[in-house]
């Protein structure tokens, strides 16, 4: 309750100021075209063009792939619609473990759309500079779909009046007529997918009309296709995430049923739990009623069809301003939390129900001892803090570490470190130990360590993120001392 009260407070503060205030996970970005009266979202022109800026930036990371068209642009001719576009975001192109992040399948989810093409920014912008962020995109793959359903985005955008006003955009469907005699006929693509799809209601004009059938239009069906496409080609764990809005909910399948759970409904809470740490929206119980059913959901198709690990992530709250979230609430409140959850959320790969569960390492430190000859390496791990909605208690039960392969390579050598738990909250843990300098190669190596967790109401044990040092041992001829060391945090 605090925290909801301490979170309208801060949007009651800053709602009368426009933010443009880069947050720390997002580069500033040159926005040059916004939605009238919403200085935080730039309009659907502009996110194509930054889509080709970014594809021109940076050809050694990302492709761009059409894989459909929009119902305008299959129905009306080449000059309507709009295709869709898979960003696709990874370093020497292979079949590996893939975030999926698809957003704006309701065409008013300006905010999702910009948090989806922000995270996209930051990775790009710290590849370079960030071990951990180098490690994620050398051995995964992050495929991004801003917008879902860019005709309806049209339409939503033409009912911003330039004031400001959220609750004038209601426009959530495509642009489909349907045989609605007004225009209100459109589809509600978030419930026009194949599994548990319900034909109710029928007027083509409602808000919530989810099609004549399953799959009757392009975005899903553009949709379906890449999803199978990805799984026959890429027999790897993905992990899909589709950013909606509205509630602050963090959802798992299924959608559609208030007693049917995933085989690993247990992992996927505690997974959801993970990436609501320090945010708004809170992970809810599968016999939850605070949200109604919802009948042929894009999570619950991945989830029981694809085989894809799914979640439905919804941001914004009716007093920051409901499906189209207030600037000022969206920036001070929702945004760097979101990518904070992103970031974890990629960090879950190649194991996402898993790693979500494990402890994980912080900060991680160094020492070049040359009087020994010895790397000292030191750390803390914590598998306690990360889930506040839950009585779930953990012991930490093991710290490994790697050199040169990530522990999840089949031909990675893994090491068992000593660890001291905390004696209070043995969930916590503080690791000191000691390498041979001469096991490292003079050229430099990367140091990979994981963690596990045992759930103390289960006996579950689960590992956790993996994460790293890079160091570079001196240069004996020029008797320099360059431990360039790199941690995630």
């Amino acid at each position: 309750m605090l925290k909801r009260i301490s979170s309208i407070l801060v949007f009651l503060l800053f709602i009368t100021i426009v933010s443009s205030c880069p947050n720390s996970l997002s580069p500033a970005n040159a926005q040059s075209a916004y939605v009238p009266g919403f200085s935080c979202y730039r309009d659907l022109s502009t996110i194509y063009d930054r889509i080709q800026q970014l594809q021109y930036k940076y050809p050694d990371l990302l492709t761009v792939t059409d894989i459909g068209d929009s119902w305008e642009k299959q129905n009306l001719g080449m000059n309507h619609g709009h295709d869709l576009l898979i960003l696709k975001l990874e370093a020497n192109p292979s079949p590996k473990p893939t975030l999926i992040l698809i957003s704006g399948l309701k065409a008013n989810s300006f905010g999702p759309v910009e948090i989806n093409l922000r995270f996209t920014e930051f990775l790009l912008s710290a590849y370079p500079k960030q071990s951990d962020v180098r490690y994620l995109i050398d051995h995964f793959a992050v495929h991004f779909l801003f917008v879902a359903n860019p005709d309806g985005r049209t339409k939503a955008e033409s009912q911003a009046d330039g004031t400001g006003d959220t609750w004038t955009i209601t426009w959530a469907k495509n642009t489909n007529p349907s045989g609605c005699a007004s225009d209100d006929g459109g589809v509600a693509l978030e419930h026009n997918f194949a599994y548990q799809w319900n034909n109710l209601p029928t007027d083509p004009c409602a808000a919530d009309y989810p099609g004549s059938q399953a799959f009757s239009e392009p975005e899903t069906q553009a949709i379906r296709d890449y999803l199978q496409g990805l799984v026959q080609t890429n027999p790897n764990n993905h992990l899909l995430i589709n950013l909606e809005s509205y509630k602050d909910f963090i959802l798992n399948p299924y959608l559609y049923s208030k007693t049917h759970k995933p085989t690993r409904y247990e992992d996927y809470q505690v997974l959801a739990n993970k990436l609501a740490y320090g945010q708004e929206a809170l992970p809810l119980e599968h016999n939850n009623t605070a949200i109604p059913e919802k009948y042929g959901t894009l999570i619950d198709y991945a989830e029981e069809i694809q085989d894809i690990k799914a979640i439905q992530y919804r941001l914004g709250s009716q007093m920051g301003g409901g499906n189209v979230s207030q600037c000022a609430y969206f920036e001070e409140v929702l945004v760097e939390p979101a990518l904070q959850s992103l970031l974890r959320a990629l960090k879950t790969l190649p194991e996402p129900l898993e790693y979500g569960a494990g402890p994980e390492i912080h900060n991680l430190s160094v020492n070049l001892n040359f009087n020994e000859s010895l790397i000292e390496i030191s750390g803390q791990l914590d598998a306690h803090n990360y889930y506040h909605h839950t009585n779930r208690t953990t012991s930490i039960s093991a710290l490994r570490y790697s050199i040169d392969l990530p522990p999840w390579y089949p031909d990675a050598e893994e090491n068992l470190i000593d660890f001291e738990r905390d004696l209070e909250y043995p969930g916590l843990a503080d690791f000191f130990f000691q390498l041979d300098m001469n096991t490292i190669n003079p050229e430099g190596a990367t140091i990979y360590f994981q963690g596990e967790a045992e759930d103390c109401t289960n006996g579950y044990k689960r590992k956790g993120f993996v994460e790293m040092v890079t160091i570079k041992l001196p240069n004996p001829e020029l008797n320099l001392y360059l431990p360039l060391i790199s941690t995630s945090r």
